[in-house]
């Protein structure tokens, strides 16, 4: 699922093969249910979620759109993880580019 937020458009096609789906409709759809059963959300990851969005805004706002709000979370997240002793592994998908 963190593919279909943070990955931008390689992102998405990385979590639709994953998930099984054809298109965007499909996530969107009752197939999508049918795969999860949602009943509750890490409130760290939604926060997450709203600099995300918050971030994207920004870098709209002075021209840098497009811009994967991974690459603007990673400094941040790394540091994380290495104050936290945990390993920082390649951010790239399995068998992908």
């Amino acid at each position: 699922i963190a593919c279909l937020v943070f990955g931008g458009s390689q992102g998405l096609q990385h979590a639709l093969k994953a998930l099984g789906f054809v298109s965007l409709a499909d996530l969107l759809g009752p197939e999508m249910a049918e795969k999860f059963d949602i009943g509750h959300i890490n409130e760290n990851y939604v926060q997450v979620q709203r600099c995300v969005m918050i971030l994207k805004g920004v870098g709209d706002s002075i021209g840098a759109m497009g811009l994967p709000p991974t690459r603007m979370l990673r400094p941040s997240a790394e540091a994380f993880l290495h104050a936290a002793g945990e390993p920082v592994r390649d951010p790239a998908p399995a068998g992908g580019s």
